[in-house]
């Protein structure tokens, strides 16, 4: 199997409770299996630049990062632009993730602490929305949460269609199995209260374990 020689990440910038971390875990791990690259974490834009130089090289194959973050004037970050940069200069292609609008809403309140009165002052929610608008301008390849719940090889094939990478039923087969809403749940389950698990990025409470994510 062979790789886009100019593509060096794949970032998972799907919007708040979208289900961008499955998007990220699913096409990761399924890279990983294949033996094309793989998951590399949660990389906001100031970090990018020592990723690149100290933690993933070229020769480790694509990786692939979770960043909601490419616009200005709500996080303190140094170079917000950096992931757009990436993009621009066709070094990255980002991902993203669309769930219906009350999904969200009522995942990012359960999450956040807000109501449903006070989600939308929230920067939260604001920087959202500025965000997805952004990624969508930059050619993000969108997919639908229900698709990558319910038919994660499909979303796969889809994603390799769009990234132009190489197909692998079996790669495919098995991304589906370790990224499942069972094995989500046991991740959470081993990870202690309040933090994340570094590769996943399962939070303790990512999911509602009594109710649909």
């Amino acid at each position: 199997m062979s790789i886009p020689q100019s593509l060096r990440w794949i970032v998972a910038a799907g919007g708040y409770r979208s289900g961008s971390t499955l998007q990220y875990n699913l096409l990761g791990v399924y890279l990983e299996a294949a033996e094309l690259g793989g998951r590399i974490g949660l990389v906001d834009p100031d970090e990018l630049q020592a990723v690149g130089e100290q933690q993933w090289t070229p020769s480790d194959g694509i990786g692939v990062a979770k960043s909601h973050h490419v616009v200005e004037g709500f996080r303190q970050f140094e170079r917000p632009n950096a992931w757009e940069i990436e993009v621009l200069e066709r070094r990255a292609r980002p991902i993203s993730t669309v769930r219906d609008i009350q999904g969200t809403r009522r995942s990012m309140c359960r999450k956040f602490g807000y109501t449903d009165d006070t989600l939308d002052a929230s920067v939260e929610w604001r920087e959202n929305i500025a965000n997805q608008r952004r990624w969508t301008e930059l050619g993000a390849f969108e997919q639908r949460y229900e698709l990558l719940v319910d038919n994660p090889v499909q979303a796969l094939a889809d994603l390799c269609i769009a990234l132009d990478l190489p197909w692998s039923s079996d790669s495919a087969k098995h991304a589906a199995k370790v990224t499942d809403r069972n094995n989500a749940i046991t991740v959470m389950q081993h990870t202690e209260q309040g933090t994340w698990d570094p590769l996943t990025l399962l939070h303790w409470d990512h999911v509602e374990v009594d109710a649909t994510p």
